[in-house]
């Protein structure tokens, strides 16, 4: 105690309450956290078999705006502990294993206007992860949220009923690394807004694996994956009163590996697979090939079979101002690949009775004359096998703009094939 050490068998605390405040420096995440000052005065290290705190209430805050409160239990064994100003980085903390129980979990993510609550968080010896109802909610109204803003934004509001980590390195967590051989994430409905009236922010955003080599965090995982999800988008048109929606449902999507940053020995690409049912009609299947070379191009390749193309109509309507008096996509193959310049490939369609009519003004009634050429010049009813290859083949040749996501990247690239496939394509509802 002298040399400001605590050495004991067991360190047990029985409802401690814990304020840690941390003050952010520069660009680093953790850089000096009071409570750690203060500590240090009369405490340098702590070594210890047993270190076990019950029902404990913790609230951590950082300058940044980023809140974390929680309670629960937690148990280590072997530990060796070296106070600093930090919170525990730089090698910090020692365990042989690690495990808690925790509830009513509350974080606030800096710059977001989101939060973060979790019903349930337990970790055993094994690093196996466990979290049960994980909710991701907006702090206003979904239009409120970009009024506060002041531009567009993604406002997510989703509810995920499990996340299970399995072979969690737990000491590696405290070194900014997430190290695990699987992450499954289970029963997600996730829903995104974005209101297109506002100003949109012309900022650069890399293609995802560049993307995944900025954050500061190394993830490292043999398998990601998603079940049994649906995914709603909803969207505010910059001219319009009503918006449009687009709905993805038993979503099934695996990466494998996940890796932020690769090294030597690393294998070269990330596979991404993702099947899903489009508006509860039809499915939808692609794979993307992801690879590490950023000379190399990534691959997309897919298809969308029997799809009712009437179900489309809430964002045909609302955003692209046009109307889908009915239609069946019996088949939509794709293949290209892209790169931070283009997208270049090919899509092949299928489908019969598509009649489609142009909307003009608020009240969306019908426009007779650009009707009466899409249903007559630049549509054809029924495009089947009976009709040549090349008819019903649509090249892709889509520039890359760097202020958008890769999601809208994907899809203009799918459509802008879709637009070539067709004689006067130019023409189509935007």
């Amino acid at each position: 105690m002298f040399d400001k050490k605590l050495e004991a068998e067991k360190v047990i605390f029985n409802n401690p309450a814990f304020n840690i405040y941390t003050e952010t420096m520069e660009a680093k995440a953790l850089s000096r956290s009071f409570l750690f000052i203060d500590l240090k005065q009369i405490l340098l290290a702590v070594r210890t078999d047993l270190f076990r705190m019950h029902h404990a209430s913790i609230a951590y805050e950082e300058t940044t705006g980023a809140q974390l409160k929680l309670d629960g239990n937690t148990e280590m064994d072997k530990v060796r502990i070296n106070i600093t100003d930090s919170l525990f980085s730089n090698n910090d903390i020692h365990f042989k294993t690690l495990t808690c129980a925790l509830s009513d979990i509350h974080a606030v993510i800096p710059g977001t206007y989101q939060n973060i609550q979790i019903n349930k968080l337990d970790i055993d010896h094994k690093g196996t992860l466990q979290a049960t109802s994980l909710k991701i909610s907006p702090q206003y109204d979904k239009l409120g949220m970009g009024q506060k803003a002041g531009h567009q934004i993604d406002v997510v509001d989703a509810t995920i009923s499990g996340v299970t980590i399995t072979k969690l390195d737990i000491i590696k967590c405290f070194q900014q690394k997430i190290i695990a051989e699987q992450i499954w994430i289970n029963g997600s409905n996730i829903n995104i807004f974005r209101d297109r009236r506002l100003p949109r922010i012309s900022q650069y955003k890399p293609l995802p694996v560049a993307f995944l080599k900025t954050i500061p965090i190394h993830i490292r995982v043999h398998h990601f994956k998603v079940t049994e999800s649906t995914l709603l988008y909803e969207e505010f048109p910059k001219d319009g009163l009503q918006t449009g929606l687009l709905k993805i449902e038993k979503l099934q999507l695996s990466l494998s590996p996940l890796i932020s940053h690769p090294g030597p020995s690393d294998p070269d690409h990330m596979d991404l697979n993702m099947e899903g049912s489009i508006m509860g009609s039809g499915t939808i299947k692609a794979s993307v090939y992801l690879p590490f070379n950023p000379g190399k191009d990534y691959s997309v390749s897919g298809a969308i079979d029997n799809l009712d193309l009437t179900s489309l109509n809430s964002s045909a309507e609302n955003l692209g101002k046009f109307h889908i008096e009915s239609g069946l996509l019996n088949n939509l193959s794709f293949q290209f690949s892209l790169n931070d310049e283009k997208a270049s490939g090919k899509v092949e369609g299928e489908y019969h009775n598509l009649v489609v009519d142009k909307l003009k003004g608020q009240q969306k009634k019908i426009a007779k004359f650009p009707s009466f050429m899409l249903k007559n010049v630049i549509i054809p009813k029924n495009k089947d096998k009976s009709m040549p290859v090349d008819r019903r083949t649509g090249i892709i040749d889509y520039k890359f703009d760097h202020t958008r996501f890769i999601s809208f990247y994907l899809l203009r690239s799918l459509l802008s094939g879709i637009e070539a496939s067709f004689t006067f394509g130019f023409l189509l509802p935007k």
